[in-house]
């Protein structure tokens, strides 16, 4: 890179004819294709470099093994002159992490932009550790752009300290307000239900609600779920499984290392409680995932959730019939004898309602949001005001709206009719944006945790993890454009004369011969 000393016009002309005197009498054409050649070059390079980060791959696999892959690939199929071109892509472990560092904030500029035009935002976050036991706060947002619902990443930092209510807001807070998005447009936030989070003064729900016009805080669906288990009965269903099917190994192998604990194998009622709980937990799982989808709205999620309640088999088991339990139900076949235990299931399985009314009662607010869904059913009106009644029945009885309203998902059909219906819609979609559940955030904990390794415990998670998980792409032409204003001309072109500028011809060779050391 020259410096701006170096950009004066007698200087420029003597970099030219005495370090490229070879080039000084070339003509135009041929500066100008060097010039496409680097930014073809730097373009391949930013689009590797984001493959590099979708898989979550170390920064040096470029150089180690992307680029020689694809320099092998174009020489056996395309020949050597175009492995020579390949080979000329810089792809070192420092260029990867520069681009990702300017992808990751032309994405941000991208969401921050498309939130703050949007009239309504909802967020969802949760706090962890990482795998260097630093505490991170994550938070996703959904707004509305062009007539659509979009949910993405909105940023990951370090948590400086305790992880109190003070500490996650400020961090929060700063964030929003730092980047020009309005408080008063957050309609729902969605936590895990943590001590931190939740609670009527001070928590991190009430200090939103204080700063904004949300009045709907939800807890996360998903995690309410597994808490909905009395407390000496949770775990991994996975152990549950494991201990299950693999029994008479396990039993061997702790009565080989003479433990206490192979006399559990031993116990018949402790095995069946464990066939019982695979079985049970397995159904909680299965629920989990199908409301842990994009697809899935707050209305959906709510009707899977009193499926379930009323499924919970509690008289089948009283009457013998253990069918829905696939594992309880095949020892049961093998005519063991299952004595006290289906009565112990039983009682379970009524704390379990017991749990799962004090977390989703059967009156819930969704009660008096069924028009939202299901707006040509005579829905329940009590919470509209009357002149927001007449716009809702004048609404549901034009009879050419019910085939759009049954093709179309509930955002898109209130959004379309914004502009006719303005009120019904900002009450329809303040019901529907907010999150149900905080598995984005759980998921993407996850990412950061196979990401942020051991050896890269370093890492810049933030700017990682918002090329890896976003669903926004960022804008190649416009991040190689942004780098030739820094480095050089954006578009070296003819001056009057027909000839090309003495000061674009040295920055772009210049720029040529840089690149190709780099690579060399």
């Amino acid at each position: 890179m020259l410096s701006n000393e170096a950009m004066k016009p007698s200087k420029l002309r003597r970099h030219l004819e005495t370090k490229h005197a070879h080039l000084k009498d070339k003509s135009d054409d041929f500066f100008i294709r060097r010039h496409n050649e680097l930014v073809t070059q730097t373009k391949a390079s930013c689009i590797l470099s984001h493959h590099i980060a979708k898989c979550q791959e170390p920064f040096t696999t470029g150089e180690k093994l992307v680029l020689p892959s694809i320099v092998s690939a174009c020489s056996e199929v395309l020949g050597p002159a175009a492995a020579a071109k390949v080979k000329e892509i810089l792809l070192s472990n420092d260029t990867v992490c520069r681009q990702l560092d300017d992808m990751a904030a032309d994405i941000e500029m991208q969401i921050t932009e498309k939130a703050k035009a949007s009239d309504w935002f909802a967020i969802q976050l949760d706090e962890s550790t990482d795998n260097s036991n630093l505490a991170m706060l994550l938070v996703y947002i959904t707004y509305v752009h062009e007539g659509q619902f979009h949910e993405d990443f909105l940023f990951c930092k370090e948590l400086p300290g305790t992880t109190t209510a003070e500490k996650i807001f400020q961090v929060l807070g700063g964030y929003i307000t730092g980047h020009g998005l309005l408080w008063s447009r957050c309609v729902g936030v969605c936590t895990d239900g943590a001590v931190a989070m939740t609670g009527r003064h001070n928590r991190v729900v009430a200090r939103v609600k204080a700063v904004s016009q949300s009045r709907q805080s939800r807890q996360c669906t998903a995690l309410s779920i597994e808490r909905c288990l009395p407390l000496n009965w949770s775990g991994s269903r996975w152990v549950q499984i494991i201990i299950f099917f693999f029994c008479a190994k396990i039993e061997v192998f702790l009565t080989n290392k003479q433990s206490s604990l192979a006399s559990h194998l031993q116990d018949q009622s402790w095995i069946i409680k464990v066939a019982y709980l695979s079985d049970i937990l397995n159904h909680f799982n299965t629920m989990n995932l199908s409301i842990q989808v994009r697809t899935c709205d707050i209305f959906q999620a709510n009707d899977k959730i009193m499926a379930f309640k009323k499924k919970l088999w509690t008289n089948r088991v009283n009457r013998g019939v253990f069918d829905m339990f696939g594992c309880l139900s095949s020892l049961a076949d093998e005519g063991v004898d299952l004595g006290e235990v289906p009565a112990v299931i039983a009682q379970h399985l009524t704390e379990t309602l017991h749990h799962f009314n004090l977390y989703f009662p059967s009156k819930s607010h969704l009660m008096e949001k069924q028009w939202v869904r299901d707006l040509f059913a005579n829905p329940e009106m009590s919470d509209l005001s009357p002149v927001v009644q007449d716009k809702l029945l004048e609404l549901s009885c034009d009879a050419g709206l019910q085939s759009r309203f049954g093709r179309l998902s509930l955002s898109e059909f209130w959004l379309s009719y914004y502009e006719e219906y303005p009120q019904l819609t900002e009450m329809a979609v303040k019901t529907i944006l907010p999150f149900h559940s905080t598995y984005l955030c759980e998921t993407t904990f996850s990412q950061l945790t196979s990401a942020k390794t051991k050896d890269r415990n370093r890492l810049n998670s933030e700017n990682t993890l918002r090329v890896a998980v976003s669903a926004c792409l960022p804008r190649f032409d416009q991040l190689v454009a942004r780098k030739q204003v820094v480095y050089g001309p954006a578009a070296p072109k003819p001056d009057m004369t027909g000839q090309i500028s003495l000061r674009n011809a040295a920055l772009v060779f210049h720029l040529y011969e840089f690149s190709c050391s780099c690579v060399l």
